[in-house]
């Protein structure tokens, strides 16, 4: 495996990594020169003739420029009890009467594991230290029983004080009137796919930056005849919106007049995969090629990296409505956020630092830096209410397809039937 050749990356497992983040790097390239047959590109509905779930367009600060780094000193800490933002930047209006000497408990609510998990628990122990009389308690879930836990919590009204969210489901909780703060993105990140250098250059064979879907079949296929290792591509929602978003469309709006086109178009590719042995969507075996985002990186210096034109948060943090410690919770979470005592902690493990400047120190951040620097300049919206179930039911029907119960139009139409119900049982204006 590539891990053998020099390189490293980081995985999640439990958070499917490979599934869950990889899939926009194929936004601008997947497409371009598929044989898939290609529409011109569909105006979205008006309002007049139906409506989508409101969208949220996340406005993202450009990641700070990469300078030389100071030596760090070892000068008392910063006082951390300033709030940066005045309580109306990325926080909300959440004002600050200041605080007595009571004794205050603050909850989070995180699904990281491993280094990043090791960062927050670093970076809470340090706050409390610097600030007498406040205590952080912090739940680690790993990502898969994580959504379970916190929507109990918050059917109970018992939500942490703050809580880590993620694209997918950022919707629910808004619409759902559960977070008092807007949500904050913690770390800039973009999609990589790693192609493992010295395996091409030993057969010979190139890859071109970028490249369509049809020249990375033909390199993986003589990859597959001459070692058997397979090629990596991806498939799920994430590749749905891409389609829709390379004919111009977005598949919620198309969902919502109940054009099947775009997904007409990804069971087709879905079929494609299918009759392929050497493409695999599955997130384990043997690959030349491995599909991840950039903070999952730990060694390249034997790969060639190949980044996408999008740009997202890793992950956001929001305060809760539930929470009645508000005014300490946006106090912590803006020295989380953009204090360079904080920042020396968490470094770039949550990905490029957006709100404060933090120079890379070492290869992997500045290569993590440079990624990202390179796939700025294209945001994803969050999806609407219902996306996750979405989400579910297209695997579905993906899975009769490979297995032969369904073509491709047959799928589209059901799914695109299925989805539509979806979106307005959640409480989509459809």
């Amino acid at each position: 495996m590539m891990g053998k050749r020099g390189w490293k990356v980081r995985f999640q497992t439990g958070k499917g990594i490979i599934r869950y983040f990889c899939i926009v790097f194929f936004c601008i390239t997947l497409f371009s020169c598929s044989s898939l047959p290609e529409k011109e590109p569909q105006p979205l509905p008006s309002e007049e003739e139906t409506a989508v779930p409101e969208y949220i367009e996340t406005e993202i600060p450009e990641p700070i420029a990469e300078k030389e780094e100071s030596p760090v000193k070892n000068d008392k800490a910063e006082p951390p009890r300033r709030l940066v933002f005045s309580g109306s930047h990325i926080l909300g209006n959440i004002p600050y009467a200041g605080r007595d000497d009571e004794e205050t408990t603050l909850t989070i609510s995180m699904w990281e594991t491993g280094e990043r998990r090791k960062a927050a628990e670093e970076a809470i122990r340090v706050y409390q230290e610097l600030n007498p009389g406040i205590t952080i308690k912090a739940e680690f879930i790993d990502y898969p029983g994580y959504w379970g836990n916190i929507s109990s919590d918050a059917a109970m009204g018992k939500l942490s004080d703050i809580i880590e969210l993620d694209r997918m489901h950022l919707s629910a909780f808004r619409n759902r009137s559960l977070l008092l703060s807007e949500a904050v993105p913690v770390g800039l990140i973009t999609h990589v796919m790693f192609c493992d250098k010295a395996l091409l250059d030993n057969l010979g064979i190139k890859l071109d930056n970028p490249f369509s879907m049809q020249e990375l079949e033909e390199v993986g296929k003589k990859v597959y005849e001459a070692t058997g290792m397979k090629t990596s591509v991806p498939a799920g929602l994430d590749l749905l919106e891409a389609v829709a978003s390379h004919r111009g469309s977005d598949i919620y709006a198309e969902i919502a007049r109940h054009d099947t086109s775009s997904s007409q178009s990804y069971f087709s590719f879905v079929q494609h995969l299918n009759s392929e042995d050497f493409l695999s969507t599955a997130s384990n075996g043997e690959f030349w090629n491995r599909l991840v985002s950039s903070n999952e990186i730990e060694d390249a210096s034997e790969a060639e990296a190949i980044p996408s034109a999008v740009s997202e948060p890793y992950a956001y943090l929001a305060i809760t409505a539930a929470s009645s410690e508000a005014e300490e919770a946006g106090l912590f979470l803006d020295w989380l956020l953009t204090s360079e005592e904080a920042g020396r902690i968490l470094r770039y493990d949550f990905g490029v630092p957006l709100f404060r400047d933090i120079p890379p120190s070492d290869s992997e951040e500045r290569f993590q830096l440079e990624l990202v620097s390179s796939g700025y300049g294209m945001q994803r919206s969050i999806p609407p209410l219902g996306a996750h179930e979405i989400s579910r039911s297209l695997a579905a029907y993906e899975a009769w397809l490979r297995e032969g119960k369904m073509e491709p139009d047959e799928a589209a139409e059901a799914f695109v039937a299925e989805a539509f119900l979806i979106l307005q049982k959640a409480g989509g204006s459809v």
